[in-house]
């Protein structure tokens, strides 16, 4: 359940792969299958993908543990008819859902854009261009500290902001998004500075050209002179 980055393959170091990657998982890594959903342009590669920390259901697991004890030593007791026993089930139904919300939500960073993937009962897919980020924050409340999970909040232009929740590492994985973020920014600029170097037309002729057609205007220009200083 746990992220990776899969940066591999770029041309920087050993430290700087070391600092922008999030920590190895401990997990099975997501596979290719699993983001079928994502069509990706030829010219794109995942740089990051991962999932909520399967840990942030242990609360909602211990509430279903401590009712089904209680239930248990009720009906033990004779409080409870043992048709309370049924109640179980429903006491298993929160932790079901969040644990099916978290399993089934999937978050990437591409070389081009990030995308979200929810949903228990169906499938939602939010994708968002790396130009139209604005800006990204981490957010991390004290047992996020401790156990090195937290929030990457993603804010863009025009937009409803995104989030990848409860995310291992998620400085790292903050790192991440703002370098490709800045990659796909200085491609752009350069595509422009390309384009606009493209639509420039060249001055026609050569510098001889252009210096013999200087004297000739000079000499035109001086003909003229002295024809108005013999009126």
């Amino acid at each position: 359940m746990n992220s990776y980055d899969s940066t591999s393959g770029e041309p920087a170091g050993k430290r700087e792969a070391a600092a922008d990657s999030p920590a190895p998982s401990e997990s099975t890594a997501l596979g290719d299958a699993e983001l079928a959903w994502l069509a990706l342009a030829p010219d794109e590669s995942v740089r990051w993908r991962g999932r909520p920390r399967i840990q942030t259901i242990y609360p909602w697991l211990a509430v279903t543990l401590l009712g089904t004890l209680t239930l248990l030593a009720a009906v033990v007791s004779e409080l409870v008819p043992w048709q309370g026993l049924l109640l179980v089930a429903l006491l298993a139904v929160p932790t079901a859902w969040q644990y099916a919300r978290l399993s089934r939500t999937v978050f990437v960073i591409t070389t081009r854009r990030v995308a979200i993937r929810q949903g228990v009962l169906g499938r939602s897919v939010r994708t968002v261009s790396l130009e139209h980020i604005q800006n990204t924050t981490v957010t991390q409340g004290v047992a996020g500290r401790f156990v090195g999970h937290g929030t990457v909040s993603i804010d863009t232009a025009g937009g409803a902001p995104l989030a990848f929740w409860n995310v291992d590492d998620p400085s790292s994985v903050r790192r991440t998004l703002d370098r490709y973020r800045s990659r796909c920014r200085d491609r752009r600029l350069q595509n422009e500075a390309a384009s606009s170097s493209d639509r420039s037309e060249p001055i026609p002729g050569t510098l001889a050209q252009w210096r013999a057609v200087r004297e000739e205007v000079r000499a035109v220009r001086q003909a003229l002179d002295e024809r108005e200083a013999f009126r």
